[in-house]
C-alpha cells in the first residue's frame, strides 16, 4: 500500500467522521432545545452539499468561494 494512498484515505475518513459528528451534535442541540426530533437536518445538509456542487462544478467557482456561498444557501433554504 502506498503511503500517499493511506494519507488520502485517512483524510477522507476524518472528513466523513467530522461530518457525521457535526450532524449528531446538531440533532442533539435541536432535540435538547425543543424536545422534538427534527429530521430536516439531513435535508438541509444535502441542499448545502448540492449548492456547493453547483457553485464549484457548475459555475466553475473556486472551492474556497463556493463553500461560504453553499453555507449561506443551505441556511436560506433551511429557513424557508
Amino acid at each position: 500500500m502506498d503511503a500517499l494512498f493511506l494519507f488520502e484515505v485517512t483524510l477522507a475518513g476524518l472528513g466523513a467522521g467530522a461530518l457525521y459528528s457535526l450532524t449528531g451534535v446538531a440533532f442533539v442541540l435541536i432535540y435538547k432545545a425543543t424536545r422534538v426530533v427534527n429530521l430536516a437536518i439531513g435535508e438541509i445538509l444535502m441542499l448545502g452539499g448540492y449548492a456547493f456542487l453547483g457553485f464549484a462544478a457548475g459555475l466553475g467557482l473556486s472551492p474556497w468561494l463556493a463553500l461560504p456561498l453553499a453555507i449561506a444557501a443551505g441556511g436560506v433554504l433551511g429557513w424557508l
